[in-house]
């Protein structure tokens, strides 16, 4: 198992410096590292970047969210690139850098 890495530690003890209940949004958020090695958290209410120090929100993270269930996300790395797939009940979705945007994977979970 890999470690969390440092940044992601930090944001985790200073996540106060954000209302707990903003972004956790109804107590289900989930964290992982999706883009630029920064520290990312996906909630209910929309995406958030650990940046200088401080929680904000990354609209941009949000892009395509719509598609993915809200129910069960969590950012897992699946294909061991250093960057967070997020995991929608069954559905894997990829970040696409070019359109900046979540989307379907290419590939899947086996069948229950």
């Amino acid at each position: 198992m890999k470690t969390a890495p440092v940044a992601l530690i930090t944001a985790l003890l200073s996540w106060g410096t954000l209302s707990a209940a903003t972004l956790a949004g109804n107590g289900e958020a989930t964290f992982g590292v999706v883009r630029d090695g920064a520290t990312s958290a996906i909630t209910k209410s929309g995406a958030w970047r650990w940046k200088d120090g401080a929680w904000e929100r990354d609209d941009a993270l949000s892009a395509g969210l719509e598609a993915a269930s809200a129910d069960g996300r969590q950012l897992r790395d699946f294909d061991n690139d250093g960057s967070c797939e997020l995991l929608a009940n069954h559905d894997i979705f990829v970040w696409n850098e070019k359109s900046l945007r979540w989307q379907p994977a290419s590939y899947a979970l086996p069948p229950d």
